[in-house]
């Protein structure tokens, strides 16, 4: 893996205080032919009344080819809940798949929504196995919110944090327009997983070889970054929605697992003080992950930023700047989304509206990546004035794709495909300045 960084305006003013943006870049190798590590795979399963049907006949049909999708080297355990809790497969080696599809076939729906007992049960799963040097993961799939059980958001956000300390990541599904999604994503932010949103039963399967396809190729978990700043240096707040948490002058940012051949970016907004001095480090970074492809070994990266100090005018990074937009672009979406829950339609319609016309602007920095941001913007409008059932759902499940760069291509009917891959590079010798919208 490869640990960058660099600042938005490259030089510091000696004079004045000063608000800038440190882009912090992890890069991962290209996946190689190895031996992965063994999956130890949790799914908790909504089994309410709600569920009876479609949507409980395409999730056991997910599941079902999840299971065949897992090699005989990994684990699987599988909890259905509704009122109770039911174990439907205590955690296994999967050398023998057949029986375990017949139990999930045989799932029936009960009643209320036991939400917090059904994950703790598979979170304890997955713990009482101890399966040394493996990949673990709940992925918890509802279509309402619990009426049983832990409701409070934040207690439920304390377990996957918890657990997520503990190497169990937690990613979380949401079926149908009746659950909390401002929950669910919380939880999945908290666990390090992922938060998806499925519109219609069909769309089950490819949700989960989507999860599960990111985990096969994983090449570290329980990524860490800690960036320490130095005197006359201060944390002004963090562009992408992520966990973090800040003691004293000591940012820890919780990034979560990293796929092979993959790049991650975080913005830290900074404000510089006046007195700093010409080429003292001001910022120190370090980053910490568990390498999937080493057998799970601890390794550490570092490096830092010195102080280029100047007085004179100058542009803005235009690398730093795309990625700025992007974090802006999905803090939009999700914040849209919560307002949508508070019943503020206009509100929501305003900040889409007004982050479209501010990449829109900004076009020229990145056509490839902007583009993409803008035709999804585009489409979240069109669906906010059009008063869309779940688009509240929507924009939450859209701006958590942003965050991980899990770009969709979206209206494709009589568009032309490729399968070639483009890269974003930033020219060394021009700059731009971003204009709001």
């Amino acid at each position: 893996m490869k640990l960058e960084a660099k600042l938005e305006f490259g030089s510091i003013s000696p004079a004045k205080k000063q608000l800038n943006h440190l882009l912090i870049r992890l890069k991962t190798p290209q996946a190689v032919e190895t031996t992965r590590q063994p999956l130890v795979i949790g799914l908790a399963i909504d089994k309410s009344w709600s569920m009876k049907g479609q949507k409980m006949d395409s999730t056991i049909e997910a599941a079902s080819y999840l299971v065949n999708w897992l090699t005989r080297y990994d684990y699987i355990s599988i909890v259905a809940y509704s009122a109770d809790v039911q174990i439907v497969q205590s955690m296994v080696k999967l050398s023998e798949k057949a029986t375990i599809v017949e139990k999930l076939r045989a799932i029936q729906v009960g009643t209320s929504t036991n939400l917090s007992g059904g994950w703790l049960q598979t979170l304890r799963s997955i713990e009482a196995a101890n399966i040394k040097d493996a990949y673990k993961r709940v992925i918890l799939l509802t279509d309402g919110q619990a009426t049983i059980g832990i409701k409070d958001t934040n207690q439920l956000k304390q377990i996957a944090a918890d657990h997520l300390t503990r190497n169990i990541s937690t990613t979380t599904v949401g079926f149908g327009d009746d659950f909390n999604e401002d929950a669910l994503r919380g939880i999945a932010v908290a666990g390090g997983g992922n938060f998806y949103f499925i519109d219609n039963p069909e769309q089950a399967p490819d949700i989960f070889f989507q999860e599960f396809g990111d985990i096969g190729a994983l090449y570290g978990q329980a990524t860490e970054i800690k960036v320490k700043f130095d005197p006359g240096v201060r944390f002004a707040g963090m562009q992408n929605d992520i966990g973090y948490s800040i003691d004293g002058d000591t940012l820890t940012i919780q990034a979560g697992d990293i796929r092979s051949d993959d790049q991650r970016n975080f913005i830290v907004s900074i404000e510089t003080e006046p007195g700093i001095k010409q080429g003292e480090n001001i910022i120190s970074i370090e980053t910490s992950f568990y390498n999937l492809t080493q057998k799970m070994e601890f390794q550490k990266l570092s490096t830092g930023i010195k102080a280029n100090m100047s007085d004179k005018a100058q542009e803005s990074d235009p690398d730093v700047l795309v990625e700025i937009l992007v974090a802006q672009s999905a803090k939009a979406m999700i914040e849209a989304s919560k307002l949508i829950s508070a019943k503020d339609t206009v509100g929501a319609k305003e900040i889409i509206t007004n982050m479209l016309k501010k990449v829109e602007n900004n076009l020229r920095l990145s056509p490839e990546v902007l583009g993409t941001i803008v035709n999804r913007l585009t489409n979240m409008e069109a669906k906010l004035k059009d008063n869309s059932s779940n688009i509240g759902k929507q924009l939450m499940a859209g701006g958590s794709d942003l965050y991980t760069r899990r770009f969709e291509v979206q209206e494709v009917e009589g568009v032309d495909l490729h399968d070639r891959i483009f890269e974003y590079k930033v020219p060394d010798d021009i700059s731009f300045r971003l204009k709001d919208g």
